[in-house]
């Protein structure tokens, strides 16, 4: 007689793989930063705001590609210093563009820098 080969094929448990798995995606869920969110306070025009004039106005252009400060394009890295040495008065006002396909992150981006600049009076307006 031939002896017969018994063949056992044991199955894997896949609840534990399942189990582990589970609880390696809600560790790496709930320890993970995926994005962090920054609030800017921005002040709306109300009755009565226009009372002094601003010593100097500054014009910002932001643009998808590019951002320009009083005409001359700028590196969004030296935006701060580019605004301090154009805010030389005690009092400036700038005036900021945003044109095109510009980005709502680029436009918080350079507001958070704008804001925490002393002085210095913000207007935004949009074109087309």
């Amino acid at each position: 007689m031939k002896a017969r080969l018994h063949r056992t094929t044991k199955r894997l448990g896949l609840t534990s793989l399942i189990d582990v798995i589970f609880l390696l995606l809600l560790f790496f869920m709930l320890s993970s930063t995926f994005s962090k969110f920054a609030e800017v306070e921005l002040f709306a025009a109300q009755p009565g705001m226009a009372g002094d004039t601003p010593n100097e106005i500054i014009f910002l252009r932001l643009n998808a590609d590019e951002v320009t400060l009083n005409g001359s394009v700028i590196a969004f890295e030296n935006l701060h210093s580019a605004v301090l040495e154009q805010h030389l008065a005690e009092r400036s006002s700038l005036l900021m563009s945003v044109v095109g396909d510009t980005t709502s992150q680029k436009f918080v981006d350079i507001i958070s820098i704008l804001v925490g600049i002393e002085g210095l009076s913000l207007n935004i307006i949009s074109s087309s």
